[in-house]
C-alpha cells in the first residue's frame, strides 16, 4: 500500500508544473545576454546585456497587473503591464486600446493564436503555435523544461513597399519565465540572433 501511494504522490508532483508561466512579485529580475548577428553571419556581430524587472503592482480598470521595466543594454526601453490570467500571459502597452494576449497557459501542443496589433500607423500580425511542452533548455542560469512558442511576425508600415517577416522561437518555463530566444530575420532559418538567460532573482 506504501508502495501505491508513493507512486501515486509522484504522479500528482510531476502533473502539477506551476500555475503561471511568468511569476510577477515585486522585485523579480531577470538577466539576459543578447547576441546579434547582423546580415545573418555566422560571427556574433554584437552583444548586449538586457534586464526585466519587476517594479511594481498597479490597477487598470479593476485588475491587477504588474508593471514590468526592460532595459536594453544602457538604454530603458519602456514600460509595460503584464498579468497572468486563466488561460494565459496578457499584455498591456499605455499606448495600446486593450491588452493583447501574448502567451496561451497552460497550453497543448497544436494552440494556436492569431494577435494583430496596430501601432503608429504601422499594422503588425503574430501568428504564435505551441511547438512544444516540455522542450529541455540549457542556458547559463540552468537547465529547465520549457514551452516552446514559435511566432511568425508580419510588419506593415506605410512608409515601407512590402511586409517583414521575422521568426521568433521562444522558450518559457512555467514558474520561472523567459528562458532563451531565437530570432530570425526572415523566413530562412538561418543565424538567428540570440538570447540566453544568465541568471534571475524571485521572491
Amino acid at each position: 500500500m506504501r508502495y501505491v501511494f508513493f507512486f501515486f504522490l509522484l504522479f500528482l508532483l510531476w502533473g502539477c508544473g506551476s500555475k503561471v508561466i511568468m511569476p510577477l512579485a515585486v522585485g523579480n529580475e531577470w538577466h539576459y545576454h543578447f547576441m546579434y548577428h547582423y546580415g545573418g553571419v555566422s560571427d556574433t556581430s554584437a552583444t548586449q546585456e538586457n534586464r526585466i524587472r519587476v517594479i511594481k503592482d498597479t490597477i487598470v480598470g479593476d485588475e491587477r497587473w504588474s508593471m514590468i521595466l526592460t532595459n536594453c543594454g544602457d538604454t530603458t526601453s519602456g514600460e509595460s503591464f503584464v498579468t497572468n490570467r486563466t488561460g494565459g500571459l496578457y499584455r498591456f502597452f499605455r499606448k495600446a486600446l486593450m491588452p493583447s494576449y501574448d502567451l496561451p497557459y497552460p497550453a497543448t501542443v497544436g494552440t494556436t493564436v492569431v494577435r494583430r496589433d496596430t501601432f503608429n500607423w504601422a499594422f503588425e500580425i503574430d501568428s504564435l503555435y505551441v511547438q512544444s511542452t516540455n522542450k529541455l533548455v540549457t542556458v547559463p542560469a540552468g537547465t529547465f523544461s520549457t514551452f516552446l512558442y514559435n511566432h511568425m511576425y508580419i510588419f506593415i508600415s506605410p512608409n515601407s513597399q512590402g511586409a517583414d517577416t521575422t521568426l521568433h522561437e521562444e522558450y518559457y518555463a512555467p514558474g520561472i519565465g523567459f528562458i532563451k530566444g531565437l530570432y530570425y530575420n526572415s523566413t530562412s532559418k538561418v543565424h538567428p540572433n540570440e538570447e540566453v538567460l544568465m541568471d534571475y532573482k524571485l521572491y
